[in-house]
């Protein structure tokens, strides 16, 4: 959801040479866009081990002379890498005792009580620019494919039989968040049996790094297999023609659902513990399912009871959405 961000700060500086800080899968998912050009990779985790990577990317950016750095992240490790790397200016918003650390800051949204108000990651990041003078514009986000992603992703499908003219249905069951978010795996083979079977879908099932097993799980519960599933990990790179590709997606509210959102893609999407005013994207073309309940949202990535909000959303309500939308 930072992509807008990244657009728009290069158009305020156009004589800046802009580099992005972030992780492999970041620089991946990125790659091919103007904005992105420059990357710089870098992720600092508590351990030895990455404890030297953040020495050698603070030395990194300090070797570069930067003037100023935008912090997107809320993180304090973030705060420390621009810091110690002398950047002459620090732009961030005011959250975990970091604030000392950065140049120009302002607070988190609130309402009329003071309370934090969520508000769209991407009018979030963009609210930044305007510690500079920049006054803000477009969040919209937006996704490169390159030449060297269709044509791999296009021999992917030739070699499933998947032609030009199939009906692409992909469920994302997975969450890197915690499990809070995930759907049942009875769930998820109910939906792609019925999309199979009533619509006449390819299915497509993606999993993360170390999700295979469940991959595998929903796979058994399935009267058949998907079109492309627990054999075939789609990487992040592939990730993004596959979802432009799509014709529905139906997703935990995790990473690929941002990613269909930029290439105009049918979702739905099941909410449990998270706050939707964060992830409003005007964009979407996205219908939520979800079940209400006082705990709501709490964010946990561990549900401390019995994981009602997920449990509490059946096959047939996100089948009959499935119904709506095809």
């Amino acid at each position: 959801m930072s992509t807008g961000f990244i657009r728009e700060c290069a158009l305020a500086f156009p004589e800046a040479e802009v580099h992005l800080l972030g992780s492999n899968a970041a620089k991946t998912l990125l790659a091919g866009l103007p904005g992105a050009r420059n990357f710089i990779e870098g992720e600092w985790r508590r351990g030895s081990r990455n404890l030297r990577t953040f020495r050698e990317t603070v030395a990194k950016i300090r070797s570069m002379n930067f003037d100023a750095a935008f912090l997107l992240t809320n993180s304090f490790s973030t705060a420390l890498t621009i810091f110690s790397a002398g950047v002459k200016e620090r732009v961030g918003y005011q959250r975990d005792l970091r604030s000392f650390m950065l140049t120009r800051s302002m607070k988190r949204p609130t309402d009329e009580f003071r309370k934090f108000r969520p508000t769209f990651m991407g009018d979030f990041y963009l609210a930044l620019l305007e510690l500079l003078g920049v006054p803000r514009t477009d969040s919209r986000m937006e996704l490169a494919i390159t030449e060297d992603e269709d044509l791999r992703f296009r021999a992917l499908l030739g070699s499933r039989g998947i032609t030009d003219e199939d009906r692409i249905v992909t469920l994302n069951p997975g969450a890197s968040f915690g499990r809070s978010k995930m759907w049942s795996e009875e769930g998820f083979a109910k939906v792609a049996d019925f999309a199979r079977s009533e619509l006449g879908a390819k299915i497509v099932l993606l999993f993360g790094p170390g999700e295979d097993a469940l991959a595998k799980s929903i796979e058994s519960k399935m009267f058949a297999k998907p079109d492309v599933g627990s054999e075939t990990f789609v990487p992040l790179d592939l990730l993004k023609p596959l979802l432009k590709r799509t014709n529905l997606l139906v997703t935990t509210d995790t990473g690929p659902r941002h990613v269909a959102a930029v290439f105009g893609t049918r979702t739905i999407t099941l909410l449990g513990p998270t706050d939707s005013r964060y992830t409003e994207n005007p964009q979407e073309k996205n219908t939520i399912v979800r079940s209400d309940h006082p705990c709501m949202p709490c964010h946990y990535k561990l549900c401390p009871i019995d994981h009602r909000c997920m449990t509490s959303i059946g096959a047939d309500d996100v089948i009959e959405e499935l119904r709506v939308k095809s």
